[in-house]
């Protein structure tokens, strides 16, 4: 009981009066405040932690119209179809071992034969995004008239919030959740597949055994420059899916995401 008495006023301190001081972007320096605080991550209660979150969201949000996009389904569809089908090949042309190679090789290209002109959702979304400002996505949660929210928990409001809206070519109706959510579903699956250079399976993927088993990590030869604007965009799709609570099923290595907070593998890592 006194331990828990312990923990619960180290949570209260930390979230309210130490928090908003610390650039937790210092965290990688040791012996810094931030790196110290860090550390101190599994001894904070989540509560607290999610309380300082949603705090942030609402100070960082801005004013303005919601971004409105267009895709086209059809011609993602087969872009992904096309390359899938040319990574299979190489793969099988290889022994059965060149699927992750193929694989970059078709996303640094990002054409494969017929599929030249083709384009997936998550290259549409690029060549679309290219010019508006990011705080475009941070748009406020909906108010009431006084400017006051409604008596609703800022978390609560942000899981109805869109970072953007939805259209489809060809394809009549509105968007209002439905298409976004699909949207984000499939751009997602599109980046877990052979049709982006972005993610590969971690080596041990075809051992029965592993902790990491089926999931991915950063592919280390996509480093074009096309690629690592693709990676900023997988960044963004991740802060999206923050800053809206809605999650998007990244199926990264417990490694690849310490490397993505900042924080030092360990040999259990690996």
């Amino acid at each position: 009981h006194a331990r828990c008495v312990v923990l619960c006023e180290l949570s209260a301190a930390v979230a309210d009066h130490l928090l908003p001081w610390v650039d937790l972007s210092a965290s990688g320096a040791a012996g810094s405040l931030a790196h110290e605080l860090c550390a101190l991550k599994p001894l904070i209660f989540s509560k607290a932690k999610e309380r300082f979150w949603a705090k942030l969201k609402e100070t960082t949000k801005k004013e303005g119209n919601q971004p409105r996009l267009r895709f086209d389904r059809h011609k993602a569809n087969r872009a992904v179809e096309a390359r899938e089908a040319a990574a299979a090949a190489g793969g099988k042309g290889a022994g059965g071992g060149g699927g992750g190679a193929a694989a970059a090789r078709l996303g640094s290209d990002a054409a494969v034969g017929g599929a030249a002109a083709e384009s997936t959702l998550f290259e549409q979304l690029l060549e679309q995004i290219d010019g508006l400002s990011s705080s475009g996505f941070r748009r406020a949660a909906a108010t009431s008239g006084d400017g006051e929210h409604r008596g609703i928990d800022v978390s609560m409001l942000a899981s109805s919030e869109k970072a953007f809206s939805v259209s489809f070519v060809s394809e009549a109706g509105q968007d209002a959740g439905g298409p976004y959510r699909e949207t984000l579903d499939n751009l997602c699956a599109e980046l877990h597949s052979a049709a982006l250079p972005l993610l590969v399976h971690t080596p041990n993927a075809t051992q029965l055994n592993a902790l990491d088993r089926d999931k991915r990590m950063f592919n280390p030869a996509a480093r074009s420059a096309a690629a690592l604007r693709q990676f900023e965009l997988m960044g963004a799709l991740i802060g999206i899916a923050l800053r809206t609570n809605a999650p998007l099923p990244f199926e990264l290595s417990g490694y690849t995401w310490k490397l993505l907070l900042g924080e030092a593998p360990n040999v259990g890592d690996l």
